[in-house]
């Protein structure tokens, strides 16, 4: 389980491990703001990388006052996320938005029975606690992609007539994600 601490640098303005300085400890103390964070976007259940592509894992939450991310069992670092706030200029709510990118070095590098799986932590005040609520998004699995060389039934080559359609069967070679043959 990860460890946070948190310290108090005087009125309003804390330090936070994951977080670094932050002006106010759990955002704003308006009712409007405050309560249970909603899932606007939460992670795919299947992402894939290759060596030059990671998986780009987005999540947002409304209201919400900070977005954290655990990855194979571990917390990835706050300094890890881009993070985007969007304020309703309506209702005054707060959606945040954060994103990661995941390697297939990291997820190479994993040998847990559950695989490489990434999952969401919104946080926002709940009105009478003393500490953030927080949700918890679906996982997403993160998986390096591959495909075989071979088709496993390769098209037989065939004699056709110009302006003639034909049809060519074969199977695609076995792959993760599931290759498919397009017409």
């Amino acid at each position: 389980m990860p460890c946070f601490l948190r310290v108090r640098l005087g009125p309003g303005r804390v330090w936070d491990s994951d977080l670094g300085v932050c002006d106010f400890e759990y955002g704003s103390s308006d009712p409007l703001t405050q309560g249970l964070p909603e899932w606007e976007l939460q992670p795919l259940p299947n992402y894939y990388v290759v060596k030059s592509h990671p998986a780009v894992i987005t999540c947002r939450a409304t209201p919400a006052i900070r977005i954290s991310f655990r990855c194979a069992g571990r917390q990835v670092p706050a300094k890890s996320q881009t993070n985007r706030e969007m304020v309703d200029s309506r209702t005054r709510r707060k959606t945040l938005e954060s994103t990661i990118q995941v390697t297939k070095e990291e997820v190479s590098d994993y040998f847990g029975s559950e695989g490489f799986v990434c999952e969401c932590f919104a946080y926002n005040n709940v009105q009478g606690s003393s500490t953030p609520g927080t949700v918890k998004s679906k996982k997403g699995l993160v998986e390096v992609a591959n495909l075989k060389k071979r088709f496993r039934r390769v098209p037989l080559a065939v004699r056709v007539k110009e302006n003639v359609q034909t049809e060519m069967v074969c199977l695609p070679p076995e792959g993760k994600p599931r290759p498919t043959v397009s017409h």
